[in-house]
């Protein structure tokens, strides 16, 4: 077809032969379906997605034979190619863009060849690295479209992540020797699970299934219950014969996605046996998939939480919101799907009995359905706002790591000068507070006698956040984070090393001073408390009891008054002409003959 691009003429020719229907009836059946409107390059990527989708279909019912073959792989691969680039003008602006690149890489670069070589992009294998920097390669929308449509390479809630995994080394591309090898390995893991062999020591319901066995020694197991007879007495894992944390933290990651996965399926209630397998079948296939990367990416174990659906949503912000989506879409679950994760599964014989005795009805449908497309298109918007909200918390985090590896001295220093704008603050309120500028401490006392009097301390606040969102707009205005885009701190001092172990020595004498003063407090007030002291108890208890009348009798709005001023009287000439030496020597007599409560340490178990 001329509207077509070379690539997607060829995969269509290729899935014809696998329908068994000429191009040009398939043609004739979208045309009938088909609304009108849009450009030429989406009328033949729609077309596109209708014939390879339902091809993909035919082949799902064969997958057992399929998986196992290269072809398989080269046509997937195409086919994503193609959904790239399906109409002969985006193939036309391809190449351009190809060739472009090729006349970029020509040129020597200002390292020279050295800094050429190392720019080439790898994929590391397990013996060697295999140069695919001029093979075509597909990007993050082709996979995900293609995992939309058959869940193998990844499933559609993370194939995205899935996707930033396998090309961590190849900057954002996917070549076809790592595909190839991926569904190789996948391969292998399918084969495993079609013959699992039973421990001796392992008895299984019908409903329970062996996802992995670790070793081959089949009568010692690798995770043991060890002690107690009930489940409320806790339960405490063994790992026999383990020398590193590696292959402990693959199984522990496994044993919490299995978790995760039935308290998903409880909190969501998910009844049916149909929906539940399903939910199984999909966390199956993403350990299969984990599984496979492992073997592919030896050198760089891939992160587990990508290829783990449950895990992986429920580590992320807002995670809950894909599951709702799932649980939404297992809800209306009454029959399966030529690829979904139950059909794929039970096309290479892995699963257990019990679901080959369910009745399971499958769908006759060919292709995906708009109904399912518009589903498709709010899971990822919402996978999507995920992800964006992940990688926003990954970066803040990223940017935190380096203020946690500095020392006790530097990060002291550091909130010093971080508090340096509130020191401004505090001496302008003293200044105020002291009567240094008397006609600004008399505006600010009529000001805050008029709202508390008026009971006006809500819109008081109010006024204060909203100046608050000025100022910060203000700021952004000015752009200050374009003008300061990092706080500079100077850490060097005056001071001779003599000098800085006194001062440290005497500002962590301060401390432990602080430290004793407040263990001494809390230890009088629980002996006056317990009534250690019946005298000062006494006085306190009656004290409290005059509070409470006068709480009672007079308005509080008129205490914080008589309190506001007090404080600026007491603060003033006047005020600071008074003695109150007398009656704070007084108090600190009461307070000094407050006994304390014994306090012994003991370095062993306390009773």
């Amino acid at each position: 077809m001329k509207h077509l691009s070379t690539i997607a003429n060829s995969v269509l020719e290729q899935c014809s032969v696998i329908i068994g229907v000429h191009l040009e009836d398939l043609n004739e059946e979208f045309e009938r379906g088909y609304k009108a409107g849009g450009t030429d390059d989406c009328y033949s990527r729609k077309f596109f997605e209708f014939c390879s989708s339902r091809a993909l279909c035919a082949i799902c019912r064969r997958m057992e034979f399929n998986i196992s073959e290269s072809s398989f792989s080269r046509l997937t691969f195409d086919m994503m190619l193609a959904w790239e680039n399906p109409s002969s003008l985006t193939e036309e602006s391809y190449m351009e863009n190809v060739a472009k690149e090729r006349e970029e890489r020509m040129k020597p670069p200002n390292g020279g060849v050295q800094e050429a070589i190392e720019d080439i992009p790898l994929f590391y294998s397990d013996l060697m690295p295999l140069l695919v920097d001029d093979e075509r390669n597909i990007g993050e929308d082709a996979f995900v479209w293609f995992s939309s449509v058959i869940p193998l390479a990844a499933d559609i809630l993370n194939a995205r992540f899935a996707f930033e995994t396998l090309t961590a080394s190849t900057t954002g591309r996917l070549h076809y020797p790592a595909y190839d090898r991926f569904f190789k390995e996948i391969d292998k893991c399918i084969k495993y699970l079609q013959k699992p062999e039973t421990p001796t020591c392992a008895e299984l319901a019908e409903d329970e299934f062996i996802l992995h066995v670790e070793g081959t020694a089949m009568t010692q197991r690798v995770v043991r219950h060890i002690g107690g007879t009930s489940w409320q007495e806790g339960v405490v894992f063994e790992f026999p014969e383990m020398t590193s944390s590696t292959r402990r933290d693959h199984w522990l990651t496994l044993i919490k996605e299995v978790t995760l996965l039935h308290q998903f399926l409880a909190r969501f209630k998910i009844e049916s046996r149909l929906q539940r397998w399903e939910a199984h079948a999909r966390m199956i296939l993403g350990i299969v998939r984990l599984h496979a990367a492992r073997e592919m990416l030896r050198i760089f174990p891939p992160i587990p939480t990508n290829f783990l659906i449950f895990t992986l949503f429920d580590e992320s912000p807002k995670g809950d919101l894909v599951l709702d989506e799932l649980a939404n879409g297992l809800r209306q679950t009454n029959s399966i799907h030529p690829c979904s994760p139950t059909s794929i599964l039970r096309s290479m014989n892995v699963c257990p009995p019990y679901v080959w005795s369910m009745g399971i009805e499958e769908k006759m449908e060919t292709s995906v359905g708009p109904e399912v497309a518009e589903d498709l298109a709010s899971l990822e918007s919402t996978i999507s706002q995920v992800r964006e909200e992940a990688k926003e918390i990954e970066i803040a985090k990223a940017s935190v790591e380096g203020l946690k590896e500095e020392g006790i001295t530097d990060s002291i220093i550091v909130l010093q000068e971080l508090l340096s704008p509130l020191r401004g603050v505090w001496q302008w309120f003293q200044a105020v507070l002291k009567w240094e500028r008397p006609t600004i401490t008399l505006f600010v006392l009529a000001t805050s006698l008029l709202i508390i009097y008026k009971e006006w301390i809500w819109p008081a606040l109010a006024a204060i956040l909203v100046w608050m969102v000025g100022l910060m707009l203000w700021v952004r205005r000015k752009r200050v984070r374009d003008k300061c885009k990092e706080i500079v701190i100077c850490t060097s001092s005056d001071q001779t090393p003599m000098e800085s172990i006194v001062s440290a020595q005497h500002a962590l004498h301060q401390f432990y001073n602080i430290v004793q003063t407040t263990n001494i407090a809390i230890l009088k007030s629980r002996s006056i408390f317990e009534s250690r002291a019946p005298k000062h108890t006494n006085m306190v208890m009656w004290a409290m009891v005059g509070m409470a009348i006068v709480l009672i009798v007079v308005p509080l709005k008129y205490l914080l008054m008589g309190l506001l001023l007090y404080v600026v009287y007491m603060n003033s000439k006047a005020g600071r002409s008074m003695s109150m030496k007398q009656s704070n020597k007084r108090l600190k007599a009461w307070w000094d003959s407050i006994p304390v409560v014994s306090v012994r340490t003991v370095s062993g178990p306390c009773n």
